[in-house]
Parts: C-alpha cells; structure tokens; sequence
C-alpha cells in the first residue's frame, strides 16, 4: 500500500495500474494466506535450531520456535562449547531439524544434526535463491511446504 500511494504521487497518470497491481497481489496473498493455514497450524510451536538469526522474521509468521543458533552471534563461526551445548539443548526441546541458507557450508549442520537425530533444511532466504521462485509469495509456498514436510 505504501509503494502504491509513493508511486501514485510519483506518477498520477499511474495511479490506476498501481491500484490494479495493488488488488491483485493482495487477491494472490490471501489466496496464498488460505493455502498455508494448515501448513502453519502444523509448524506453530515446533522447535527448530536455525544457522542465522536472520530466520527469526520467518519464525515470527510461521510461528516455529527457534530454539538456538548455529552462529552464536551472526557472522561468528560456532566454537565446539557453543555446538556441544546446542545439541543438548536440540535434545531437550525435541528440535528436529537445522534451518540453513545455501550459501553456508553445510559440513557444521550436517555433523549437529547427526548427533541430535534431526535433519539439516536449506531453505532459500529471497526471492530468485531457487529457479522459479520469482515472487515473494512463492518464496513463502516453497519454505513454508519444505519446513512442514522436514517436521512431520
């Protein structure tokens, strides 16, 4: 709504295309927002360990509970205290899978969630991180599926 109204005063000969683009991708949302509701109501609460804090918007609209980080503080590779203290923490909580973007190295996650029994999820964190997700709805499609797939 905010880019509508910037562009419109931008560009009043606009205005009417904007206010079309505008109502269709709300159409497209909440069309989307329908098709997730079951898929959330199966992530809310669950514990998942995530590498970078970066995931806690996502966590914030799915409801998944992030129960650690790979990265003790973002940008800082995880000493073996800090893994070792977050695989017990994984098996407490019951976290079952290690959300990760793909420009990480997986070798750290793989070898954590072995000890843990949980499963490593690379997930793309924007739009164009996987060849058709051209869109910020389809991004939210394709993380929302893999996330409530990996915790069955």
């Amino acid at each position: 709504r905010l880019y509508k109204a910037t562009f419109t005063r931008l560009d009043p000969a606009g205005a009417g295309e904007y206010a079309r683009n505008l109502e269709a991708f709300e159409k497209r949302l909440d069309e989307a927002r329908a098709r997730w509701a079951p898929l959330l109501a199966q992530i809310r609460g669950k514990p998942v360990v995530a590498w970078h804090t970066s995931w806690r918007y996502f966590a914030n609209y799915t409801g998944m509970n992030i129960v650690g980080f790979m990265e003790p503080k973002p940008g800082v590779p995880p000493s073996a205290q800090h893994l070792a203290g977050l695989v017990q923490t994984m098996k407490r909580t019951g976290a079952t899978v290690i959300i990760m973007e793909p420009f990480y190295d997986r070798k750290t996650a793989d070898r954590i969630a072995g000890f843990a029994k949980a499963k490593v999820l690379v997930l793309p964190p924007s739009v164009g991180g996987i060849k058709g997700l051209n869109d910020y709805i389809a991004l939210l499609d394709h993380d929302i599926k893999q996330l409530a797939n990996a915790l069955k």
